[in-house]
This record gives C-alpha cells, sequence and structure tokens, in this order.
C-alpha cells in the first residue's frame, strides 16, 4: 500500500504518495534521508536494505524499467492506433442518432450524437446502406451483404434461436448474411418488417415476415432466411434492375422499364387500379401474394423508383414523375390529400429535368436539374414535415413540390438525397452532407441553433468526411440512409493529405492568418498616424501651449488608442478571436 505524505510550506499543501514516480522525478534523490529512502522503496515492494548509495540506485534503476514499460506500451498503443487508423481510412460505415435496438451498430444500445465508425465495417469496402426505422444492411464491392439492429429480432435473414438471449447482443454489430454469400447482391431494401436484395444478375431474394404477401411468394408463409423470388423465372426476358420496399409492399423494376408491385393493397400503395384482390377469400383480398404488373405505367418506361411507407414514387424515362397511394399529408405532390389507386403524373414537376426522387412516411422529394447545371440540381420537397423536413421554414405541409429556398439561396445543389421518417439528407455538388428535420439524439450529426427544440427547418452542414477526425482520415460519403431518427454513412476510401502534412498545413495558414492581421494593424496604426499628423500641425499653427492630452497620451504610448499598447490589445483580441 502506498501512503501519502503531506508536507506543509507556510500555506502551500503538497500531497503525494510514496513510491510515485511522478513525486520521484521532481526530487534529488541523492539529498533524501535514509528514512524517505526506505519509505519510497517498501511503497514500492523493493528492498530497503543496505547503504543510501544501494538504496538510491535501486530506486533509479525501477524508476528507468517503469519508463521503458511506459515508453513500449505508449508505443505499442500508437502502433496499434495506427493499424486501426489504416484500416479505416481504406473506407468505413459511420453512425449517429438513436441507438435503442443497437441499429448504430456500436456493440451496445447508447446514442451517438456524432458520427461513429462502426468497427466492423472499417475498410471491408461497404457500398450500399439500407436502413427501415431500427435495423441496417450494408453491400460491400465484393457483394456481402450485412445486417444490424432491431434488437436480434427483425428481418436480419440469419438463423437463430428465438429463445437465444445472445442473439439479441449479437445484432449491435454488423453480422453476415451468410445464406447471401456467392450471390453477387449488388443492393438492398427493408420495409417495416421484410428485405430484398438484388443480384448482379437480376435475380431477387426476399426474406422476413410475409402476412401481407410482401415477399411476393404466392403464399403468406413468412420466410426467415433469404429466397429466391421465382416468379420471374419463368421468364428468361425478365431482369430486374432496382427492388424497392415499403412498409407491406414491395415494387420492382426491371431493365426494360416495367414496375411491377405485390404485398398491401390498402390506400392503392400498389398502383394496380383496384381497392381489393378479385376472387380472394374474404381474408385475403387486400392481400396481392404475386408480382402483378402496374398496367398504368406501361407506356411510359421507368427508370427509378421509390417507396414510402404507404405511397410509391416513379420516374420515367421521359423526365416525368408518378405517384400513387395513401395521400394524407400531401405527400403525392398532388395538390391534396386524396389517396391515388393508379399512377398519376406530378404536373407541378413537368417540363422540369427530374434527376432523382425519394419517398419517405410522410414526406417525398425530387432533384431537379437547371441548365447550367450538369449532375446536380435544386431540391424539391413535398407533404407533410413537422419535424422541420420539408425543409420550407415554418410550413409544415406543402401538396404540391416547392423547391427549398434554404438550399437555393445557399447555391447548394444536391447530387443525391435521401429521406427518413423524421429527417432528410442529400449530397452536395462537392460531395458535403447536408441535414435537417429531427435532431434527436444528434441524428442530424451537426448542432443546431435552437436549444428549446430538437429538430430544425435550416438545412446543416455534416462536417467531417473527406477530412481528418480524431487523427483519422475519413473518406467523402459513397452512399447514405436514414432511419427514424438515425443517420449512416458509408464513405470512400480517405484521399487526403496525411496527418503530419495536414498538421503542417494548418501552421502554415495559422501564421498566414497572424502575417495578415500583423499588416492589418499596421496599415490601421499608420493610418491613424497620418491622422494625427494632420492635427498636430493645425495644433503647432496656433502654439506649442494648446497641447491636448491626447497628444501626450499618443507620445507617451500609454493610453492613445494609436499607441503602441492600444495595437497590442488589438492583437490580442484578434488572436482570441481566431482561437475561439
Amino acid at each position: 500500500m502506498l501512503g501519502k505524505l503531506k508536507q506543509r510550506r507556510g500555506d502551500a499543501k503538497l500531497e503525494y504518495e510514496w513510491g510515485s514516480s511522478k513525486v520521484l522525478q521532481t526530487l534529488d534523490l541523492d539529498k533524501l534521508p535514509r528514512a524517505a529512502l526506505r519509505s519510497h522503496l517498501d511503497a514500492r515492494d523493493l528492498e530497503t536494505g543496505g547503504t543510501k548509495r544501494a538504496m538510491v540506485k535501486r530506486l533509479q534503476a525501477d524508476l528507468e524499467g517503469e519508463r521503458l514499460q511506459a515508453t513500449a506500451y505508449t508505443e505499442q498503443l500508437e502502433s496499434e492506433f495506427h493499424i486501426n487508423k489504416d484500416i479505416e481510412e481504406r473506407g468505413s460505415v459511420y453512425a449517429c442518432g438513436t441507438n435503442y435496438a443497437g441499429q448504430l451498430g456500436q456493440g451496445d444500445t447508447e446514442p451517438r450524437s456524432v458520427f461513429t465508425a462502426v468497427q466492423k465495417t472499417r475498410g471491408i469496402g461497404v457500398v450500399r446502406v439500407a436502413t427501415n426505422a431500427d435495423m441496417v444492411y450494408a453491400v460491400t464491392a465484393d457483394h456481402e451483404v450485412l445486417v444490424w439492429g432491431g434488437s436480434g429480432a427483425g428481418s436480419t435473414g440469419i438463423h437463430v434461436d428465438a429463445d437465444d438471449e445472445w442473439a439479441k447482443e449479437m445484432y449491435m454489430e454488423p453480422q453476415f448474411v451468410t445464406e447471401l454469400q456467392g450471390e453477387e447482391a449488388t443492393s438492398c431494401s427493408v420495409g417495416a418488417s421484410h428485405a430484398a436484395v438484388c443480384t448482379s444478375g437480376g435475380d431477387v431474394f426476399v426474406w422476413g415476415h410475409n402476412l401481407a404477401g410482401q415477399l411476393g411468394l404466392t403464399d403468406f408463409q413468412k420466410r426467415p432466411l433469404p429466397t429466391i423470388l421465382t416468379y420471374f423465372e419463368t421468364d428468361d426476358e425478365i431482369r430486374v434492375r432496382q427492388m424497392e420496399c415499403g412498409e407491406n409492399h414491395c415494387c420492382c423494376l426491371t431493365t426494360a422499364g416495367a414496375v411491377y408491385s405485390w404485398g398491401h393493397v390498402d390506400s392503392g400503395r400498389l398502383g394496380l387500379g383496384v381497392k381489393e384482390r378479385f376472387g380472394a377469400r374474404a381474408e385475403e383480398k387486400l392481400y396481392f401474394p404475386a408480382p402483378t404488373v402496374v398496367s398504368g405505367l406501361s407506356a411510359e418506361p421507368i427508370i427509378e423508383m421509390s417507396c414510402g411507407a404507404a405511397h410509391t414514387l416513379a420516374l420515367s424515362e421521359e423526365g416525368k414523375v408518378f405517384s400513387w397511394g395513401l395521400g394524407a399529408g400531401g405527400r403525392l405532390g398532388l395538390g391534396d390529400f386524396h389517396s391515388r389507386i393508379e399512377p398519376y403524373e406530378i404536373t407541378a414537376l413537368s417540363n422540369k429535368c427530374v434527376m432523382q426522387i425519394a419517398a419517405a412516411t410522410w414526406h417525398s422529394a425530387a432533384v431537379v436539374c437547371v441548365p447550367p447545371m450538369r449532375g446536380s440540381g435544386w431540391v424539391y420537397t413535398w407533404g407533410s414535415g413537422y419535424h422541420g423536413q420539408l425543409a420550407h421554414g415554418r410550413t409544415q405541409v406543402q401538396t404540391l413540390p416547392v423547391v427549398v429556398e434554404a438550399l437555393r439561396s445557399r447555391n447548394l445543389s444536391a447530387v443525391s438525397i435521401r429521406l427518413g421518417s423524421h429527417h432528410s439528407a442529400m449530397v452536395a455538388m462537392d460531395g458535403e452532407l447536408y441535414t435537417w428535420g429531427s435532431n434527436l439524439h444528434g441524428c442530424l450529426g451537426h448542432a443546431i441553433r435552437d436549444q428549446f427544440v430538437e429538430h430544425t427547418a435550416d438545412p446543416g452542414h455534416a462536417s467531417g468526411f473527406g477530412a481528418i477526425v480524431e487523427r483519422v482520415g475519413r473518406g467523402m460519403v459513397r452512399d447514405y440512409a436514414l432511419g427514424r431518427e438515425f443517420t449512416i454513412v458509408a464513405t470512400y476510401p480517405y484521399e487526403g493529405p496525411t496527418e503530419d502534412v495536414a498538421r503542417k498545413l494548418m501552421e502554415e495558414e495559422a501564421i498566414r492568418l497572424d502575417m495578415l492581421a500583423l499588416e492589418d494593424e499596421q496599415d490601421a496604426a499608420t493610418l491613424r498616424g497620418s491622422q494625427a499628423g494632420t492635427q498636430d500641425d493645425g495644433t503647432l499653427a496656433t502654439g506649442e501651449d494648446d497641447m491636448t492630452m491626447d497628444d501626450e497620451s499618443i507620445m507617451s504610448g500609454g493610453g492613445g488608442r494609436g499607441g503602441p499598447a492600444g495595437i497590442l490589445d488589438k492583437g490580442m483580441a484578434a488572436q482570441k478571436s481566431r482561437e475561439g
């Protein structure tokens, strides 16, 4: 046990522990009395006998050994840090926000208010991510599929014992969906309780709950493991290029531009022009368990689709945008709150060059290119956004697509957009990420101005990508997805300057700013001096006895604004401002 020694020097008190290396480094061991040496040696479990010189040597040797051990440990930690840094800089997934179901992949259920690396995704090349309310799927460049979140009870696609408590903890971190290994998955979509994957060959695998026939397997049986969608196998000409999952329905887009839908038909979300399935049993009338072509789009080759919880958007080859399904809150963009059972063109977007569409639970969005833009466009949003997810200031309901002035006024054009149930995000032309809407648990990845509410309609910059954060380089945004008040971002490999180069650049920038500040102060001092000289000429013309107090202050350099003391005060203030 280490004893504590207190020494009084006047009113000052020094408290330290016997044998502490921190204390011993400040002492001259040769001048310590024998009793003190014995106490220090005893506290360090060393032999306390022998001459004072032997006791000092014994203590010094032990301190040197401790120093070498600490140095070796520090070097080991630094080496491990650089290994992990190198792996993470090859690309990673980052997450922030709500984490009650382990959806952030951090191995726990604690929320994160800043983007934090998902450790098990570092360096594996994640290219696509997808989310639902509390679960995440990721697809790698090697076509592997990972899943995490959902408290281990969602549509994971992995076989586990329902009574296995370890399964719930396992899904707090990414796990490989082994059933899909070798199938060459390219993208994934997740519904409320089901999921689907597209492959490079145009096949579709589905799994999860199936009470509404949302798996499209012609029945209502649950599939815990990925199962190939056999409906399209009867025709070799049909290949699926995009798969989208709504809450209880699915839509797919083929390479020929045809659209198929299946699942729950409530509110017309399937776009089939009917409200029920004719000839089916009463309890199954609202369910279409097999893919059915959306005939209302047969004359319009479709190039992109997006499913919200209960509505769907489609973008045609000619740039037309169609919507159908639940119309509550104006999410269809048709100027009213009525539902549609078949596709209707959003005329407010007619004659516009629409690049991308997105649908969420209560709102929708589109990116519209305007010449001379190329590859990016203004963001339009519509629907209901009581958490600011429309980014239309105080307007919370919008039945027609309206440009987001908060972005256009800052000349921020989007190359892509993603929507969550309570917040929205876009990647700008320069590759930077901007988010707005609910900021519960920091899901926006940046602070908001209003401290009294947890949401904002003002898009803010979620910085930290394409930069060095805590000595680790983070790549630019590659793909991103928004769940229920959490955000997932997959990045490219980091290609910026190294830590040493970045530090040098920062030092050079600091020196440059200091020099500019000094030049500004010198110019200001020169100007004040010339003005003071003009005043002195007028004073001398009337006689030396008319010297004012200000003149004396300037000459003494004491209190005048133009004196050296004044310049120094301003320089210190400027430096404090830069440091702040």
